[in-house]
């Protein structure tokens, strides 16, 4: 940041640990290219959400996922779960597993830092879908709300009610669409398509 943005002397910076601490700052000097010294001015913690947001996205091919990650993180996800949905092209299995989660990782906290935000969003183990049915079970009976974004919905997502008090999440299905066998699942778990 000292070399990208050219700071000097006097000029403000907002810090954050990720985990909901924002320090507002003035910059007193910069040193060669990677040494900040600054004076903090004010402390803000940022409390947690009282309504998580959670993006289930499955898998998908050619980076859509990740500008998924990057896109919700920008506009406030605070947990990503990556599902491993029938339709996926792409194929997380062995080595890629945990690969693939650090790059999902890496690219919620640049778009953290991007969206200047005090919180950067966990991206969860990938599931299954019988492990998703019973996440959405879990969430729905705890007062969350799931909803499926399916090509065959009839209902307009502004008639869902949020009256609960827990999660709110969006389920995004791969490429080749989430198959009939999955929406039944999840619906059966309580979740909205």
């Amino acid at each position: 940041a000292v070399t990208v943005r050219r700071l000097r002397a006097g000029e403000r910076v907002d810090l954050a640990d990720g985990a909901g601490l924002r320090l507002v700052c003035e910059v007193t000097a910069a040193e060669g290219k990677d040494r900040l010294a600054v004076r903090v001015l004010e402390r803000i913690e940022e409390p947690a959400p009282s309504h998580a947001l959670v993006l289930i996205q499955a898998l998908a091919k050619g980076g859509r996922d990740e500008q998924a990650v990057e896109t919700a993180t920008e506009v406030g996800a605070d947990v990503v779960i990556p599902w491993q949905a029938g339709r996926s092209v792409a194929q997380w299995k062995g080595p890629k597993v945990a690969k693939g989660r650090e790059r999902w990782q890496a690219t919620a906290s640049e778009a953290a830092k991007q969206a200047r935000r005090a919180r950067v969003p966990q991206v969860a183990e990938p599931m299954t879908t019988a492990q998703l049915a019973a996440w959405v079970r879990e969430t729905t009976q705890a007062g969350g709300t799931v909803l499926v974004l399916h090509e065959e919905a009839t209902a307009p997502i502004g008639g869902v009610s949020l009256a609960g008090s827990g999660a709110i999440a969006v389920v995004v299905g791969p490429e080749g669409g989430i198959s009939a066998e999955e929406t039944a699942a999840l619906e059966a778990a309580g979740a909205t398509t």
